[in-house]
């Protein structure tokens, strides 16, 4: 029996939500937060190792969500952008104590502001990574 690719969740939550005006990782959908949201729905496809990376009003986030068995990076720079969110989530998992990152095959990125989707089409992405080993696999 072979076993699947591990892949790891990556969801960047470490902006201002400037013309939102509130941050999008507490707003609320379905019943939990978007950031929850997102988490459990990685989890119920299967994904273990989740990386949130939070930044403008981190602290008040991490009080406000439920987030067990995830590891939440701070990025202090969020203010330079979406990718210095990217290279703390990414130095996250070299870092993790509990992962090895040389094991992880590659990266489901998640922004925070898109919780609208189903834990199968996250199945199907990992089914197709499976298949394929592309470098990007898309949906």
């Amino acid at each position: 029996m072979t076993q699947g690719p591990i892949i790891a969740g990556l969801v960047l939550a470490a902006g201002e939500s400037s013309r939102m005006g509130r941050d999008k990782a507490l707003l609320p959908y379905r019943g939990r937060t978007f950031v929850e949201t997102i988490v459990a729905k990685l989890r119920e496809a299967g994904i273990a190792s989740i990386a949130v990376v939070l930044g403008h009003h981190a602290d008040e986030i991490r009080r406000a969500v439920t987030l067990p068995g995830v590891d939440v990076v701070i990025n202090r720079d969020y203010m330079r952008g979406q990718t210095s969110s990217l290279q703390k989530g990414l130095a996250a998992f070299e870092a993790s104590p509990g992962t090895e990152a040389e094991a992880i095959n590659a990266i489901l990125l998640c922004l925070v502001d898109h919780p609208a989707f189903e834990s199968s089409t996250v199945s199907v992405l990992i089914e197709a990574f499976a298949r394929t080993r592309a470098a990007i696999t898309q949906g």
